[in-house]
């Protein structure tokens, strides 16, 4: 990599400046990337209602009492050079009262000064990120105070020029005066906030947002492929939390985005890729990920004492489906030397002595660098509802985790330290939007067998997105069996329509499809309402209670879904608003199935709280769906009976809920 002379750093700073990274929010790991779009859209400017002495937004670009650049001999000359424009933007909230964070809230940009005559500077580039460039940028004239350290930039001074409109002036939002700006050890801020305004049908107007700026001095260098294979280099300014150790790093990639990074104990890191980098009408959020074939993955690598080192592909990918193009690995070259986090260490825990064990086949997909099936063996003792299990961890067999059994038969065992090796803290826990949490494991009282639901983790701390590996499709005990369509039964093909969706989707479709079913003397066996289960969307299974009346038990198993997760087939029952029974109403005549209540694939026994697609009432499945709205032309056997939504038959119903009756929903209240 051609390396970047950091001449400025080398006068100003010796070390990684520290400043308050931004807030770390969720993971979410293996978005498929397919039918991505390329585009390299800027962001356009519009013109908008001017307005003066709104209330200014409270935030911190730099930390409360900083180091003033005052140690040893300092002169105007010592500020040229080039700088990274750090832009918090702004908007009026809905009363137009006071300002609001855009989206993102920072974004970045580089600025040149260059000394003039006495002890006035020109600031260039100001309005870079808006596509004021080169010649059509005026330079901005300050006045430096070498004793207090200060700016002193005159309002109301040309800072551009656009080619329908003419000049644009920076303007003061906070006051009639002029701007001050101080200047600190990693910049200068400017105190107060500004707006770039146009003379407007003879009015000025506001031209673009609202902005607190500061020019940070660059530290760093980063170097990477572009899209087309082209060596892309840029300066960059990185700022080290003194407590947590994660850095933020301003101007990262190709259009100046500001991520948060972070550092772990080992010398390795992470980005968090739920953190918005830029924002555009059309395009939607932009979000960092990385590129692993057909997935969207954390941004990870690894740390010397001054360079982080990236290992795959990267873009910007946005929550409309757009990317920014697929760059290459990146390497960031500090000026200053990293510190590394201490090792986060625990409490183990120990199972009570006498303990009696039993030994238990492990199943999981795991995941490091590649997924592959993994097995082996756990010893699990029972203390009354206290469930201890020895052997989660691979790298410390002796390990042991606790958790309590409920009434429900689910298992909830705390994040557990585990142990420490080569630098890294191993804790056991769930991975949530939050970080490790507490796991939950269903527990099957006949089958003996435990499962999880979610991605089980092996984090490197309780405080970190990063983790040394992971499971997904845990067992611990004999895994069911699918449901299969016995031997012999010939099968027909049905079309199908209904109310359709998935936990990532906002509200349910209309979907149509083609599926098969057999029958089996009183049972009936569908195929394909659920297309993402493997093998071949999953079989589930029916018994006729009459000839009308088809229930489908709860928690079939019907395969695994692509990350290696059980997938089990629940009903939605109306009396308890819970997992219960599925039910069909069949039409003999018309040879068609109408569901009766929501038909919910689920990664929990017994709950849709972790659901993966579901069908409302009034699924139906023959041979003309479009034409079915309901069920009543639903025959019954005896067309004086009453059945629950769990199939079972009264003469008449005694208490409040849902019953059918003569092929009809009845609500008693």
């Amino acid at each position: 990599m051609k390396k970047v002379v950091l001449s400025l750093v080398a006068a100003m700073i010796a070390v990684v400046s520290f400043a308050q990274p931004l807030a770390l929010r969720s993971v979410q790991q293996n978005l498929s990337v397919a039918g991505a779009k390329l585009t390299t859209a800027k962001k356009s400017l519009g013109v908008r209602p001017m307005l003066k002495n709104v209330q200014a937004p409270s935030t911190s670009l730099v930390k409360k009492g900083p180091r003033k650049a005052a140690e040893g001999e300092f002169s105007v000359a010592d500020l040229a050079g080039d700088y990274i424009s750090a832009m918090y933007t702004y908007d009026l909230d809905s009363l137009g009262e006071s300002l609001v964070p855009a989206i993102p809230a920072c974004e970045t940009g580089m600025v040149s000064i260059e000394p003039g005559e006495g002890n006035e500077i020109t600031i260039y580039g100001l309005l870079s990120l808006y596509g004021y460039e080169g010649e059509e940028s005026a330079g901005v004239k300050a006045t430096v105070n070498l004793e207090d350290f200060t700016l002193t930039i005159p309002n109301n001074q040309v800072i551009a020029y656009d080619e329908d409109y003419g000049a644009i002036k920076m303007v003061n939002m906070d006051s009639e005066g002029d701007f001050t700006a101080t200047i600190y050890s990693n910049g200068i801020h400017i105190e107060q906030i500004w707006a770039a305004t146009i003379l407007y049908q003879g009015e000025e107007v506001r031209y673009s947002d609202f902005f607190e700026t500061m020019l940070m001095f660059p530290n760093g260098a980063m170097s990477f492929k572009g899209p087309e294979e082209e060596l892309v280099e840029t300066y960059v300014a990185v700022e080290q939390d003194p407590e947590t150790k994660a850095l933020t790093v301003y101007n990262f990639g190709n259009f100046g985005a500001v991520l948060d990074i972070t550092i772990e104990s080992d010398k390795t890191f992470s980005i968090d890729p739920t953190q918005p980098v830029a924002y555009y009408s059309k395009q939607g959020t932009y979000y960092p990920y990385a590129l692993d074939e057909d997935y969207l993955e954390v941004i990870s690598g690894y740390c010397t004492e001054n360079t982080l080192t990236s290992t795959l592909d990267w873009t910007f990918y946005s929550d409309m489906g757009y990317w920014y193009g697929q760059m290459g690995p990146f390497t960031i070259e500090l000026a200053g030397e990293l510190e590394f986090p201490a090792m986060e260490v625990g409490t183990l825990v120990v199972a009570p002595q006498g303990l009696t064990t039993v030994d238990y086949p492990m199943s999981a997909t795991l995941y490091t660098d590649v997924s592959a099936p993994y097995s082996s063996t756990v010893k699990i003792g029972w203390a009354d509802s206290t469930v201890y299990i020895q052997g989660l961890d691979k790298d410390f067999p002796e390990a042991w985790v606790m958790g309590k059994l409920n009434e429900k038969n689910y298992i909830r065992i705390a994040p557990t330290y585990m142990g420490s090796k080569d630098g890294v803290s191993h804790f056991f826990g769930a991975y949530t939007t939050e970080g490790v949490d507490t796991l939950v494991l269903t527990y099957d009282p006949e089958l003996k067998n435990m499962e999880a639901a979610g991605t089980v983790m092996i984090y490197k701390g309780m405080k970190t997105i990063n983790f040394v590996y992971f499971y997904n499709g845990l067992v611990l005990g004999v895994k069911p069996s699918p449901v299969a369509l016995p031997a012999g039964v010939e099968t027909t093909e049905m079309p199908f329509m209904g109310g359709y969706m998935t936990e990532d989707m906002q509200e349910p479709v209309q979907k149509t499809g083609v599926v098969q079913v057999g029958r089996d003397g009183q049972d009936v066996y569908i195929k394909g309402l659920f297309e993402d289960v493997i093998p071949e969307g999953g079989w589930i299974k029916g018994t006729f209670y009459n000839d009308s009346i088809v229930v489908f038990a709860m928690n079939q198993y019907t395969g695994v879904l692509y990350n290696n997760l059980s997938a089990y087939l629940v009903g939605y029952d109306y009396e308890t608003s819970d997992a219960g029974v599925g039910m069909m109403v069949y039409n003999a005549e018309n040879n068609f199935f109408t569901t009766v209540n929501a038909f919910i694939l689920t990664r929990f026994k017994s709950s849709f709280s972790l659901f993966t697609a579901f069908y409302q009432a009034g699924l139906t499945i023959g041979s003309n769906p479009a034409s079915i709205k309901s069920v009543e032309k639903a025959s019954m056997a005896d067309k004086s009976a009453y059945y629950t939504l769990n199939g079972v038959r009264v003469a008449q119903p005694t208490q409040k809920g849902i019953y059918i009756h003569n092929g009809k929903k009845i609500v008693v209240k």
